[in-house]
């Protein structure tokens, strides 16, 4: 195994390509660089490879389509796929890559041959979003006689998309050209990682892809490793990945992958690898993806902890996350305590650490933590009272009763939650009965009265009920509120349908400036591939309902999670649904995309960005947008970080 040696020169075209996606020729046969992914300075980036315009906003043709599509007409969308103009072909079959519905397959496949290239690449794009392994023969012959390298590009990517081991072979065995490369490697890995196909032959050249030349073939090799869905396929030649790490340097990305994926077993061999990278690796993401790998329970504990003082937020994020994962030793304990004692306000940090110091039976920084808290802080509350709900014992009950008098309406419903929650675990104990019983008297005359009506409800159960009627309270039973104290008002209306003269009116090329507590992140929409979720989301920021919304989830080299205006930590319904818009926007670093409760169509407020490439988001989530300043910002953006205020902007 060679050493890779760099010269000046490509160690700039590094710097370029390093967190490039593959690039794609468009259908027109024009040459689309893929963008440069996170890491870069905050300028504006070029335009990821996206679906060509086809001038929707000015085509009521075009527009009727869609609108079959939002209302789920199937049989519309194939009977619009024989029209006589070519781009309303396109848009149809593109259409149907959303609905997914198996019975449109025929129809699509009798379009593979289709004289416009578009209308080739939108099918190939819709087949593969539909799932259906039969159509892998067709898309082979397909592939074999495609001349354009933007359709034979949508065809490969198809084809990573069915999970079938035919799939594999057709993709093994294609005569591809240099660079269509990195396409082939992220189909093998998707088909091996995501689809469950067990193929050796696909192992096999996903590891020859590891130390390819081209960094792009390395990065795309690279995905098949982080997934657990193919560990067993490679676990036995994990020497291989070992010999391909060795060769790399630090700034290699393909290395956050591989160390991911080391780091899924217990291997001796792998851990002197993995502290390595954990501490030298120069992208922040190499490192926290290496934090995943360390056992606490070894001589990387040290690197853990000193991890929570990296630059990076994200590597911090990670260790803690490490550290809190399982049982730790008692020595971890007082260096964990010292460094929340010195950095409260971290809360991504200090979040898992508080979690960990509870089951390590040490609360005291738990109840320091809370008692320093100042009055209104339910993002510190939150915080706090995930931790208290690990710990035992009436100091814990009488901390969350505390919190029921903060003048913060959403930590009093929080702290009610937890301690109801507490009382039905606690209340087989007789023990427990003296603590509950002052809480909820207490509660019982809360100025809220959401808060007093549960306390009252809960007093007149079978335990307490007689002690409360000794003491003259009046007990009678209550029916249970409906929901938390809200805070955010009504949400605004939100259109089951295309406002078409909306959208002309935010023209192509729209941004929306995400003005965080960090700085601003200006993000690119696009409402021509996704317009019921463009729509959607800015006609919510208009309103000015995400204003002051907490990023809830932040996951290292992952996403971070904003939107829920209702509830601020993912669990708030607005009360709306859309359904999923598939576009072929790739969930690249950067992306802007819908989250969902599970179920594709179950989008709604919620937005995700990513980190970098995100193979098990691509079909499943709505893609509708992508950084084009702020990439920085991004990187920055940590647990409960807030977005102070969001405007969109037509262009």
């Amino acid at each position: 195994m060679r050493m890779k040696v760099r010269t000046r020169a490509s160690d700039e075209i590094m710097k370029t390509r390093r967190w490039f996606k593959r690039s794609r020729v468009g259908v027109e046969g024009i040459a689309i660089v893929a963008f440069a992914l996170a890491g870069c300075d905050q300028g504006a980036v070029p335009d990821p490879p996206v679906r060509p315009s086809d001038g929707i906003l000015d085509s009521p043709a075009l527009q009727a389509v869609v609108d079959l599509q939002v209302a789920g007409d199937m049989y519309g969308l194939i009977d619009a796929l024989e029209s006589d103009q070519g781009v309303v072909r396109a848009r149809a079959a593109f259409a149907l890559a959303s609905l997914a519905a198996l019975e449109s397959v025929d129809a699509l496949s009798a379009k593979l041959g289709d004289a416009d290239p578009t209308v080739r690449a939108d099918v190939a794009f819709a087949l593969g979003s539909i799932g259906d392994v039969q159509v892998v023969p067709m898309l082979g012959e397909a592939l074999a006689g495609e001349k354009n390298l933007g359709v034979r590009s949508r065809i490969l990517d198809a084809l990573g998309h069915l999970g079938s081991p035919t799939s594999a072979d057709v993709l093994l065995s294609a005569d591809l050209s240099a660079q269509e490369e990195p396409d082939r490697a992220y189909a093998l890995s998707r088909l091996g990682a995501l689809e469950g196909v067990v193929h050796d032959g696909l192992r096999d050249r996903l590891i020859e892809g590891l130390t390819h030349d081209d960094p792009a073939v390395r990065l795309a090799s690279s995905h098949f490793f982080r997934y657990q869905g193919g560990l067993r396929q490679w676990v036995s030649r994990a020497a291989y990945l070992r010999l391909a790490l060795d060769s790399y340097e630090r700034d290699d990305p393909a290395a956050m992958h591989l160390v991911h994926g080391l780091g899924l077993f217990e291997d001796f061999m792998n851990a002197s690898r993995i502290r390595v990278w954990a501490s030298e690796g120069t992208d922040w993401r190499i490192r926290a993806d290496a934090m995943g790998g360390l056992d606490p329970m070894t001589p990387s504990a040290q690197i853990l902890i000193d991890a929570l003082d990296d630059p990076s937020v994200n590597v911090a994020v990670a260790a803690a996350n490490r550290l809190s994962r399982e049982a730790l030793a008692q020595s971890i304990a007082p260096p964990i305590e010292e460094w929340i004692a010195t950095n409260p306000g971290k809360l991504g940090v200090v979040a898992p650490l508080l979690v960990q110091l509870a089951q390590l039976e040490r609360p005291e920084a738990v109840f320091a933590w809370v008692a320093a808290i100042p009055p209104g802080d339910d993002i510190r509350w939150g915080v706090g009272i995930e931790a208290l709900s690990f710990v035992g014992g009436e100091a814990a009950v009488r901390a969350l009763a505390s919190a029921l008098s903060d003048p913060a309406p959403k930590v009093v419903a929080s702290a009610l939650r937890s301690l109801e929650t507490r009382w039905d675990r606690d209340r087989a104990t007789v023990e427990t009965h003296d603590i509950y019983f002052d809480v909820f008297v207490t509660a019982s005359t809360h100025p809220t009265a959401h808060v007093s009506d549960v306390a009252r409800r809960l007093l007149s159960g079978d335990e307490l009920r007689g002690r409360a009627l000794d003491a003259g309270l009046s007990v009678d039973p209550v029916e249970r509120a409906t929901s938390a104290v809200s805070t955010s008002g009504a949400p605004p209306a939100v259109a089951a349908s295309v406002d078409w003269t909306y959208l002309a009116g935010l023209g192509t090329r729209p941004t929306l400036e995400l003005q965080t507590s960090r700085g601003t992140i200006v993000v690119r929409l696009l409402p021509e591939e996704a317009p019921l979720t463009v729509q959607t989301v800015t006609r919510l920021a208009a309103a000015g309902v995400y204003d002051g919304v907490p990023f809830h989830r932040v996951v290292p080299n992952f996403v971070v999670q904003t939107g829920d205006y209702v509830a601020g930590d993912g669990s708030g319904d607005p009360g709306f649904t859309i359904p999923i818009e598939r576009t072929q926007l790739d969930f690249g670093p950067g992306v802007l995309g819908m989250a969902n409760r599970g179920t594709p169509d179950s989008q709604s407020s919620q937005l995700l960005i990513t980190h970098s490439r995100t193979l098990e988001l691509e079909g499943e989530f709505t893609a509708f947008g992508w950084i084009i300043n702020g990439m920085d910002i991004l990187d920055q953006i940590e647990f409960f970080d807030v977005l102070e205020r969001v405007r969109v902007v037509p262009g």
